[in-house]
C-alpha cells in the first residue's frame, strides 16, 4: 500500500499484511475498532486478532485464498469479541484487509427500519381521521380516483354511500361535544362492522360519512345502506336518551363520468332523504 493510498484510506478500518500474515500497518480507524494500538500490532501475526497462536496461524495462513470476504469475529486485547465483515485481497505479494463493524451496521439497519416505520406511520396518519380512525377526505379522494379508473378499465360496478347524522347539532348542544365525539366514534365502528372487507369507509367531514364499494352493484349497495340505517337507529349510543338516525344517499358510478358528478348525485340523494323526513335511504 503506497503512502498516498494509505493516507487516503486511513479513515477506514484496514491493515496491511506481509505474504506470511505479519501485520505491517494498521489505520487509526482499525486501532479504534480493535482497541489495539498500532505499536502493539506491528510485527505480530494476524492471528493475534483471532486469539490464535502463531504456530496455528502459520499452519492456517498458507491455505487462505488470495481474495475473500465475509463475516469474522476478532477480539480486543481485553478479550471482548467484535463482529466484523472483512474484505481481503492481495497485491504485490502483500495482503490488505478492510473491516466493517457489524454492530454499527446493525444499528444503522435498526435506524433505517425505525425511519421506515415512522414514514409509514406518518403517511397513515396523514390519510386517517384523527377522531374516528377512518379514512379522511384526502384518502377518500385518492381511492375514488383509483376506483373510478379501475371501474372504467374493467367495466366493473362501483357504488357510493354518503350519510349524514340527523340533528347532530342538537346532540352537541344538548349533551356536549364530548358526547358528540363518542357518537361519531361509535358510528364509525358500526360502519366498519356493516360493510365488506374491501369497502373503504371514511369520514367526509363533520357528521358526514362516506363508503366506497368497489365491485358492488347499486342494488347490493342499497341493501348495505339500509342495513347501516337500521343498525344506527337501533344502536344504544352512550349518554344519549333519544335515538340517533341518519339520512343516506346511494348511487352507482356511471362509466366515464367525473368524480364531481358522482359526488353531486350521491349528495343529492342524501339531502333528499333529509328533506323527505330523515332516517331513510335514497337511491339515485
Amino acid at each position: 500500500m503506497s503512502n498516498l493510498y494509505y493516507r487516503l484510506q486511513k479513515h477506514l478500518p484496514a491493515i496491511e499484511l506481509s505474504s506470511d500474515g505479519i501485520i505491517l500497518r494498521a489505520t487509526n480507524a482499525f486501532c479504534e475498532l480493535s482497541r489495539y494500538d498500532e505499536a502493539t500490532l506491528l510485527g505480530k501475526h494476524a492471528g493475534i486478532l483471532r486469539r490464535i497462536s502463531k504456530h496455528v496461524h502459520h499452519r492456517l495462513w498458507p491455505n487462505l485464498p488470495q481474495q475473500w470476504n465475509g463475516p469474522l469475529r476478532i477480539y480486543t486485547p481485553a478479550g471482548t469479541p467484535v463482529n466484523v465483515s472483512v474484505n481481503v485481497f492481495s497485491h504485490d505479494n502483500l495482503f490488505y484487509a478492510w473491516f466493517q463493524d457489524l454492530s454499527k451496521c446493525q444499528g444503522n439497519c435498526r435506524e433505517l427500519l425505525r425511519l421506515r416505520q415512522a414514514y409509514h406511520t406518518t403517511r397513515r396518519e396523514a390519510t386517517m381521521d384523527a377522531l374516528t380512525r377512518l379514512a379522511n377526505r384526502r384518502k377518500i379522494n385518492e381511492v375514488l380516483e383509483r376506483e373510478t379508473i379501475y371501474s372504467n378499465i374493467g367495466h366493473t360496478p362501483l357504488s357510493l354511500i354518503l350519510l349524514d347524522i340527523d340533528h347532530f347539532k342538537h346532540v352537541n348542544d344538548t349533551y356536549g361535544h364530548g358526547v358528540g365525539d363518542k357518537v361519531l366514534i361509535a358510528l364509525a365502528g358500526l360502519l366498519r362492522h356493516n360493510t365488506r372487507d374491501n369497502d373503504v369507509v371514511g369520514r367526509w367531514g363533520g357528521e358526514e360519512f362516506i363508503i366506497i364499494l368497489p365491485g358492488c352493484p347499486i342494488g347490493t349497495a342499497t341493501e348495505i345502506a339500509e342495513r347501516i340505517r337500521t343498525a344506527i337507529a337501533e344502536f344504544p349510543f352512550a349518554d344519549i336518551t333519544h335515538p340517533v338516525t341518519a339520512s343516506i344517499g346511494v348511487t352507482g358510478y356511471i362509466s366515464g363520468e367525473s368524480i364531481e358528478d358522482l359526488m353531486g348525485r350521491v349528495d343529492h340523494g342524501m339531502y333528499s332523504g333529509k328533506t323527505g323526513g330523515r332516517n331513510q335511504v335514497v337511491r339515485c
